[in-house]
């Protein structure tokens, strides 16, 4: 039935019935149904209700399982235009209605009706589909397949997958949730310029295997049988000799015979040598290991089946050619099967081995043949007559295969004449039973009652395997039955009508006939009903029995029983006979019959497709594609209709209810998700019967929503020109704040247009504001700067930027400077306000250069600001002289100037000579500290104090407290003879971790003695200090390499996390071996801490080159994010793969680790071109409230695709640019 709205055009349609054969459905099932072809082949706008007549004297007399019978379909007609479907029949999900089996659909094909039998059944493919990629020619890039298993088995889905003509490699393929839908994405070695091998294979915990296409291998795009699929199908559109879905994964443009160029590919096969596993064009790259799938099967004779393996290298998945061979005889001795190119045939039941070999490496699966052409002969079948209307039937019970194994089913059958073959077995009359063949060679007995007395009675009985292969019958079994004393038999019912009474009952009338004719009584009735004609006694018996308790009933007693529980809008057919007390039963010779009406039909719910959303974002639930296809025929509208949208589930921690869903009783409601995760919401549609007969109908369906944050990405710069990413910040309202320094100017962006234009120089700072879904907010520039500092937001959410000023910026719109330009180069300060205008700016500087220093800006306790720079001048800086001067030495002094809320200078003070380390550390009492580097021996005193250490040569680390007023509280060195570059990180407890990595052999620090003492060359130090510069502890970690250690964080229990790289092994650290071991090259390492200082655990990571560990931040519930950077592929960390892959060149890293060393994810990302780099910008990826993760990085290439994703905004050329990106909690988009 096709809803209104379902087409746009008028069409006729032409249905053709069929008689399938029994092994016509996959997966068990037996045709119990005609089939009917409707031509032409169609795609609908909406789903279309087909209902079929099941033959249910069929399923009774086979002992079929009823309630599993499903409706079938097949069809080359795809559901939509970015897809294409394999051939092969598909089971659909089915409502049962008595006698009708009723799906949906939205393909005009072939339908049918199939019901399985008893025992075990394979899983059930509903529908295989290849996807085609964007921007490529036909090119199939992703399989997904919809499978369920019917008995609730456990189950492996693989993709069987190759070149055509080559090797079939298979890759396992992922549920999509909680759905029935599994998913693969196509190699790219697979996609041979002939066309592309695939086959969608489920295997139960059994080795009951379905595929699809279930007889062969699919082979696109011949076998599509699509003529635009096959003459477009192009895997080089611009013939540069790159496969195109490579180029569009990469970043390239596959229409573009000049992007990319000069990527060296040996072997021409489309894939570049930094992509490729074989470059130079071998049959087989090295493995390590080898799996073969299926690795247990079970198979038909005749049947085909495709094998495929998965091979490796060092946890990294291979492309192989794999050659195979069969092993293993039949029944008879002969071999169970031949092997050619993977795919095995079987010719006989037996077992057989596949072997498949890559190399020095193989591996075998099992191959079970259980059926062949059928079960043996029943040829001991023997009847006996055990009363007047009973005879005993008893044979041997026949095989699966031959006379191997188990039957599924037996096919029952008597007449009146003599049945000696199969075609006078096809026209005797079914007997319903409810037997289950029992293994072969095992006595079977069945009795048979309500026949005529002194009537001899031929039988034949077949058997059926589970595949719907049937034996033949050759033979004569018969028996006749006691006379009786009586033998005259009732009459026959001959004046009996048939009347509806509604939708599923039938009123039968008749007249009563006698016991013997028509003299005396009765003493029971038989009545039976068919879905086919009646019109003999021996249709009748073939029948289904209907119950009744109708007893003793005199000759000529009008009497009626309604035959209820019947399919609406169907043709029933009657008989009955009247039985007397000596079991004589009456003939059947007449046509009785009649229609049920239709009754109003269940309309379609349609609750839309499932969809994902970021939380807090609305969800607007579609229901508009619900139809009910009868609406016409019944005289309906929606006015009539009721709908009820509610809650099927929801996130654990969600705090929505029904009432949470707005217009829920309409087709088109509306809710907020409150948290991330799962939702499905429910759709109920109650119709109205108008005019047709039976009741309101209802249907539900529902759809699910991922509340999932939108992951996404993108570039930022100008078109052709430069930008130098410098720092973020996760703001206020969720969005993400990036500074950067554009050498062009950006007209527009984002739809958006500058708060504040780039001006004459020739440069300026880019800040840019996104919301949480890469939209912007806003941009603005300001004018001739180069932001150089951490940016982090104020206690009013402006936030300050220090820049390199090399120019005078003399105004910006109606703002002056608060002091302005001094001389050749000064610090430029400004503050933004959270709309992006400028707030205030002013110039730092004196007679020299005066540089700010790389570190974050400190907002005090008034809510002034304290600026670190570095500086050559000697005198006052900016008309305020110093409280501490310089040191007067030819070189940079650090230089802490503090400045109000609005501008201007507090005081202003030199901390000795220093670098552009310099940071400061506010305090809770309002005081800070500082640090820095000094490289000489001149600064014996800052401001009359002495250090608490002395200089102690080469470079050392200065530490220092300074007062809210400017006042030095105290200051040191800390280091030892060599260069020594550590860092400060305030602890929780008031007190500092000094760390980083030194040159120096330091045995003694105030007397203090190293836990673990230096290795020689470079070694990570970590030194604890009290709150006023005491040293509690310090120990050296590493190698006798030069090691480094970057990055630190506190744990939850006051130790501490150190993270950096080693280029060699490290062993008995404190007498512990680390947790996981050195591979090779520059390694990152990790080094846990106890509070005391002591080694809680430590261990290698990376992979087979250069790998650093630059930085690691404490999330909450204790978890450790990890950046680094690599230029090697990691391809596992123990059972862990990444989430997204190495993609060559120089690819950021990052990893989730717990307080025990263990990782719950970890991810590449880079361009993945040649000359390419994605290079994190500090303060590295920061987590924003929801757990999603913001990061800035420098991009010296773009991408046209990430982890699937698209970007906002396309690369815009240049040397390098920007790009902003937001992943999930687990690492991906």
């Amino acid at each position: 039935m096709i809803p209104t709205g379902a087409m746009d055009e008028t069409r006729e349609f032409t249905i053709t019935k069929y008689t399938p054969s029994s092994q016509a459905f996959p997966s068990g099932y037996i045709p119990t149904s005609p089939v009917y072809e409707i031509t032409p082949s169609y795609r609908f706008k909406k789903d279309v209700s087909v209902s079929i007549v099941v033959n249910t004297s069929q399923i009774q007399s086979l002992n079929l399982v009823p309630n599993k019978t499903v409706g079938f379909s097949a069809s080359t007609t795809s559901p939509d235009t970015s897809s294409g479907r394999f051939p092969d029949w598909s089971s659909h999900d089915s409502s049962i209605e008595i006698d009708r089996i009723n799906f949906t659909t939205r393909t005009f094909s072939f339908f049918g009706v199939g019901t399985p039998p008893n025992g075990n059944l394979p899983p059930d493919i509903r529908g295989a589909y290849y996807y085609f990629k964007p921007n490529c020619s036909y090119l199939p890039y992703r399989v997904r397949a919809q499978i369920i298993e019917p008995d609730g088995d456990t189950m492996s889905v693989r993709l069987v997958i190759g070149r055509v003509g080559g090797g079939l490699n298979f890759i396992p393929m992922a549920r999509e949730g909680s759905s029935p839908w599994y998913v693969a994405d196509i190699p790219y070695e697979a996609m041979g310029t002939s066309g592309i091998q695939m086959q969608v294979s489920a295997t139960d915990q059994w080795g009951a295997n379905t595929s699809r296409p279930s007889t062969s291998i699919f082979q696109y795009p011949v076998d599509s049988l699509d003529s635009t699929f096959i003459t477009q199908y192009d895997t080089d559109q611009d013939n540069d000799g790159y496969n195109d879905a490579w180029e569009v994964d990469n970043g390239f443009n596959p229409r573009n015979a000049s992007n990319p160029t000069g990527l060296a590919d040996s072997d021409g096969d489309g894939i570049p040598n930094s992509h490729d596993t074989t470059p130079n064009g071998e049959s087989n790259p090295p493995i390590d290991a080898i799996t073969i799938f299926p690795s247990t099967v079970t198979a038909d004779v005749s049947e085909s089946i495709a094998f495929g393996v998965s091979a490796s290298f060092m946890g990294q998945q291979r492309f192989v050619n794999a050659s195979y061979v069969t092993t293993g005889n039949g029944l008879n001795g002969q071999p169970v099967g031949a092997v050619t190119g993977g795919v095995f045939t079987a010719n006989r039941p037996g077992v057989a081995g596949v072997v498949a070999t890559v190399g020095a490496m193989n591996a075998t699966a099992s191959v079970t043949v259980s059926d062949s052409v059928g079960p043996n002969q029943i040829t001991d079948l023997s009847a006996s007559p055990r009363s007047h209307t009973r005879i005993r039937l008893q044979w041997t019970s026949p095989g699966n295969d031959g006379n191997f194994g188990r039957a599924s089913t037996y096919e029952i059958k008597r007449s009146t004449s003599v049945i000696s073959n199969d075609a006078s077995c096809n026209a005797a009359t079914p007997i319903s039973h409810n037997l289950v063949p029992k293994p072969a060679g095992l006595t079977e007995v069945f009795e048979l009652d309500g026949l005529s007395p002194s009537t001899q009675y031929y039988f034949c009985i077949r058997a059926f395997d589970l595949a719907g292969n049937r034996n033949s019958w050759v033979g004569n079994a018969s028996a006749i039955t006691y006379s009786v004393p009586d033998l005259i038999p009732p009459a026959s019912v001959s004046s009996a009508t048939a009347t509806a009474i509604d939708g599923s009952t039938i009123q039968l009338n008749w007249t009563s006939v006698g016991g013997d004719g028509m003299s005396g009584s009765v003493s029971s009735y038989e009545i039976r009903r068919s879905t086919s004609t009646i019109g003999s006694d021996l249709e009748c018996d073939g029948a289904v029995l209907i119950p009744n308790a109708i007893g003793v009933t005199a000759s000529g007693s009008p009497l009626s029983f309604q035959v209820s529980n019947l399919a609406p809008n169907t043709v029933y057919h009657f008989c009955i006979r009247g039985y007397d007390p000596s079991g004589n039963r009456g003939i059947w010779s007449g046509l009785l019959s009649a229609t049920t009406p239709y009754v109003n039909t269940p309309p379609i719910a349609n609750a839309g497709y499932d969809f994902q959303l970021e939380p807090g974002d609305t969800a607007y639930l579609d229901g508009s594609a619900s139809s009910n296809p009868d609406s016409i025929l019944c005289g309906t509208g929606p006015g009539s209709y009721q709908y009820q949208w509610t809650f099927l589930r929801k996130p654990p921690t969600s705090n929505l209810t029904n009432s949470s869903l707005n217009q829920r009783t309409t087709l088109t409601a509306n809710f907020i998700p409150d948290v991330a995760g799962t939702y499905e919401v429910s759709l109920s549609f109650i119709d109205s019967p108008g005019s047709c007969a039976g009741i309101a109908r209802q249907s539900t369906d529902s759809v699910v929503i991922e509340a999932r944050h939108a992951g996404w990405f993108g570039f930022i710069g100008p078109i052709g020109n430069s930008l130098i990413p410098r720092s973020s910040f996760v703001s206020a309202d969720g969005g993400f704040i990036t500074v950067s320094t554009s050498f062009a100017d950006i007209p527009t962006f984002g739809g958006k247009t500058p708060v504040v234009s780039f001006g004459s120089h020739s440069r300026a700072g880019l800040v840019m504001k996104f919301d949480k879904k890469g939209r912007v907010d806003w941009y603005s520039f300001v004018p001739g700067a180069d932001p150089q500092n951490i940016v982090v937001p104020t206690s009013d959410g402006s936030f300050i930027l220090s820049s390199s000023s090399q120019t005078n910026v003399p105004s910006i719109g109606s703002l002056n400077p608060i002091a302005p330009f001094n001389g050749s180069e000064d610090t430029m300060v400004v503050r933004m306000n959270p709309n992006g205008t400028i707030r205030w700016y002013t110039f730092l500087g004196g007679s020299g250069n005066d540089s700010p220093a790389y570190s974050q800006i400190a907002e005090t306790q008034d809510y002034g600001f304290l600026i670190p720079m570095f500086s050559r001048s000697t005198s006052q800086i900016s008309g305020v002289t110093p409280i501490i001067s310089h040191s007067g030495q030819p070189e940079h002094n650090g230089l802490i100037t503090k400045l109000s809320l609005d501008g201007n200078i507090v005081w202003t003070t030199f901390v000795g000579s220093g670098s552009n380390t310099l940071k400061v550390y506010p305090k809770s009492d309002g005081s800070f500290y500082f640090t820095t580097h000094s490289g000489t021996t001149g600064v014996s005193q800052l401001g009359g104090v002495s250090p608490r250490l002395p200089f102690a040569g080469n470079v050392d680390t200065v530490v220092g407290s300074i007062s809210n007023d400017g006042n030095l509280q105290w200051w040191s060195y800390y280091g030892g003879s060599g260069a020594d570059y550590l860092n400060l990180f305030p602890m929780a407890d008031g007190s500092l971790a000094l760390y980083g990595y030194s040159l120096s052999n330091i045995t003694s620090l105030d007397g203090v003695l190293p836990w673990i003492g230096a290795k020689g060359d470079f070694d990570p130090l970590v030194i604890k200090l009290n709150s006023i510069g005491q040293i509690q502890w310090f120990t050296f970690l590493g190698t006798s390499g030069s090691d480094r250690g970057y990055g630190i964080t506190e744990t939850s229990n006051g130790g501490l996390i150190l993270v950096g790289n080693v280029p060699m092994a490290m062993s008995g650290l404190e007498g512990k071996n680390p947790l996981r071991a050195y591979t090779s090259g520059e390694e990152g390492s990790i080094w846990k801490l106890r509070p005391d200082g002591h080694i809680d655990w430590y261990t290698h990571l990376g992979g087979n080159g250069y790998d650093y560990l630059m930085d690691v931040k404490r999330l909450p519930n204790d978890r450790y994010l990890i950046t680094g950077s690599s230029q090697v592929n990691i391809p596992s960390i123990g059972t862990l793969f990444p989430v997204h892959p190495f993609t060559g060149q120089f690819d950021s890293t990052f990893f989730m680790m717990t307080a025990a060393g263990e990782f719950s994810w970890y991810t590449h990302l880079g361009p993945g071109v040649s000359g390419g780099q994605f290079a994190t910008t500090p303060p590295n990826l920061q987590e924003n409230t929801d757990g999603t993760l913001f990061g800035l990085f420098y991009a010296s290439r773009g991408r046209t695709t990430f982890m699937n994703q698209t970007p906002l905004y396309m690369f815009p050329g240049g040397s390098y640019s920007g790009m902003v990106l937001r992943l999930n909690p687990d690492g991906r988009f």
